[in-house]
């Protein structure tokens, strides 16, 4: 897959009245927050080569309207269940796969970035100490406990209410250092989604401990 054409985003939340009161969201009623969310969606997705991996809770319509929605919205679109997603089955005609948990290998620049997707956050996934990121949603922002390369993109969470480019994820994991919770520890070699940053940090600490 090619990482110019992906896009993630969790949590549009649809039709939901209330997701405005509690996220503050800027909008008076579900139409206009509909609509607003249709066209920042289609303002960054190319409406054609594109993949949309949505990390749940799509929405709170009836099967036709949300239907009707996802047909509006740009790209070959992917669906992690989220727990307002209970009748996201009904949906699986707008959607290329539903799961409840994947991982996502994208080939970047010849290397490999393991991406494991799942609506709620991780407290330690695969390959964590390899560089791999967990994206998840759920939490709207608010999630007190995020560690390593671990990012909410639910859209109260980043700026825009839109969905994300993978170079705009990129941009923000390269920011975020590997954190150890448990016996796994950071890997000091090449490995698959071990960027050249993290593996000259790691041999420049071995020089400085061998002085």
């Amino acid at each position: 897959m090619n990482p110019n054409n992906i896009f993630f985003v969790s949590d549009t939340h649809f039709g939901h009245a209330k997701i405005m009161q509690y996220s503050k969201r800027p909008w008076i009623d579900v139409q206009e927050m509909d609509k607003a969310l249709i066209e920042n969606w289609n303002n960054v997705v190319p409406e054609r080569g594109s993949h949309v991996f949505h990390i749940g809770d799509i929405g709170f319509w009836k099967p036709d309207a949300m239907c009707s929605i996802l047909r509006k919205l740009h790209g070959q679109k992917y669906l992690l269940i989220g727990n307002h997603d209970r009748g996201a089955r009904k949906l699986a005609s707008a959607f290329a796969w539903i799961k409840d948990y994947y991982e996502l290998t994208v080939l970047d620049e010849g290397k490999k970035q393991k991406i494991v997707l799942h609506h709620y956050p991780l407290g330690s996934w695969h390959q964590m100490h390899y560089g791999s990121w967990n994206i998840h949603g759920h939490c709207h922002g608010n999630y007190k406990f995020t560690r390593g390369k671990q990012l909410d993109v639910g859209v109260d969470a980043l700026p825009g209410y839109k969905p994300h480019s993978y170079y705009e994820i990129r941009e923000i994991m390269a920011t975020k250092e590997f954190v150890t919770v448990d016996h796994h520890e950071l890997r000091g070699k090449k490995e698959e989604g071990f960027g050249e940053a993290d593996f000259t940090r790691v041999v420049k600490q071995a020089q400085n401990a061998a002085k």
